[in-house]
């Protein structure tokens, strides 16, 4: 799906709108750009505070004049959703194809877990009735650890969310990562205390980074999730 939802023909209305909507553009004032700035070609939530307007558009922020995104009203929007798409990979690359069937439980610790953030945003706009975009320019690849010798389903928070719904997931995913770092430094306390490895200075030493790793992949999906809760409460309240 584009970033846009609507027909594929333009039509001499929408010629027209586009026209008006580069006077809008003229008057827009940028108040804040959320998104990635790293990547050139990352996706933008640009908003006037004041007009109560905002675009999405892909690339920077300089220069999303040109591209003549469509302004919004803050007035004309009537929901915003949060979509985390949750997969598992055999490979974890980037640009894997990414499974979404079911895998038995004792797979769950070989895989990686894939996570992708979209931001859905229905309005009454004529032409933009839905904006449909992805908060995090790669997607996130984590091999999720096992614990008290039980495998666990990824993170389990594939799905839609509204409102509260998005607050209450971020509250249990930053619970899940402290119990994460505590469970970590658990292990690694416990193994020294029994001796129960043999690990060369060097494995430890790879081990713990990917270990922290492993937590800040996470932290940085949160982040993402974090985005798509300011601009819900943005454009809603």
């Amino acid at each position: 799906m584009g970033l846009f939802s609507r027909k594929k023909k333009i039509s001499a209305e929408e010629l027209q709108a586009k026209e008006e909507n580069r006077k809008k553009l003229e008057d827009f004032n940028v108040t804040k750009a959320w998104g990635v700035k790293k990547y050139p070609s990352s996706m933008q939530f640009i908003f006037d505070k004041e007009k109560r307007q905002f675009v999405v558009v892909e690339g920077p922020e300089e220069q999303f004049k040109e591209k003549n995104p469509y302004v919004i009203d803050f007035d004309q929007v009537e929901d915003v959703i949060l979509e985390v798409s949750e997969g598992w990979s055999e490979k974890g690359g980037e640009y894997d194809i990414t499974q979404y069937t079911n895998i038995m439980q004792d797979q769950y610790a070989k895989v990686f877990w894939v996570y992708n953030c979209y931001i859905i945003i229905k309005t009454t706009h004529p032409f933009a009735k839905e904006i449909r975009f992805r908060t995090n320019f790669k997607s996130t690849v984590v091999k999720v650890k096992s614990r008290m010798l039980m495998y666990r389903r990824g993170l389990e928070i594939g799905g839609k969310y509204r409102g509260k719904e998005i607050e209450e997931l971020i509250r249990k995913m930053q619970e899940w990562v402290g119990k994460e770092e505590r469970g970590l430094k658990t292990d690694k306390l416990g193994k020294i205390l029994t001796g129960g490895t043999s690990d060369s200075m060097t494995d430890r030493l790879i081990k713990s980074w990917m270990d922290d790793v492993y937590v800040a992949r996470v932290e940085n999906l949160i982040a993402h999730i974090q985005r798509a809760d300011r601009i819900s409460k943005l454009l809603l309240k």
